[in-house]
């Protein structure tokens, strides 16, 4: 019994990863089901960061498990591959850019990430006119569940790409 309901809570945080691929497939069909704003601007983000990386010269690999925390392990040689959470940052009311380091759970709410889930956080900033990735470690906001970014007063700079070759903060 206890390994039906640990199944079932499993199934229902699989709910978001579910969701992204039907959106995608949806999308790609010519579809019209309706797809939360969330969903479709977390995709519009991840598919952003895919094309950048590819871009930069980066092998870019994604999980096809929806249990994985990373949502892309991308490799530029010779450097050794890194584990990425894309996230998509919105507006505070302080002008800054908010997102959050955790994930969500219909039945637990914020969950914190564990250590070794991922190297680094790649934020999405999109203001409608520009749009820029930053990243932080992930041991800079291990244990938070969400930050505010103010671009370019506080470390890290905007299109800070650099620290992904140089594998500066990834735990080896």
């Amino acid at each position: 019994m206890r390994g039906l309901r640990e199944e079932k809570a499993a199934a229902r945080g699989n709910t978001l990863e579910v969701d992204k691929l039907r959106a995608l497939l949806n999308t790609l069909l010519g579809g019209n089901e309706k797809v939360s704003r969330t969903v479709h601007l977390g995709l519009i983000s991840e598919l952003r960061f895919k094309v950048e990386a590819l871009e930069r010269g980066h092998e870019v690999f994604q999980p096809c498990s929806p249990a994985s925390k990373a949502d892309f392990v991308i490799r530029k040689s010779p450097n050794r591959p890194v584990l990425i959470q894309v996230k998509r940052a919105g507006i505070s009311p302080s002008g800054g850019w908010r997102f959050t380091t955790c994930s969500r759970s219909p039945t637990r709410g914020a969950v914190q990430y564990r250590r070794r889930d991922f190297d680094f956080f790649a934020v999405h900033v999109d203001d409608g006119s520009r749009h820029f990735f930053g990243f932080w470690p992930f041991a800079m906001l291990f244990g938070t569940t969400s930050k505010v970014w103010h671009p370019p007063q506080e470390n890290p700079p905007p299109d800070n790409w650099d620290i992904l070759e140089e594998g500066r903060g990834a735990e080896e």
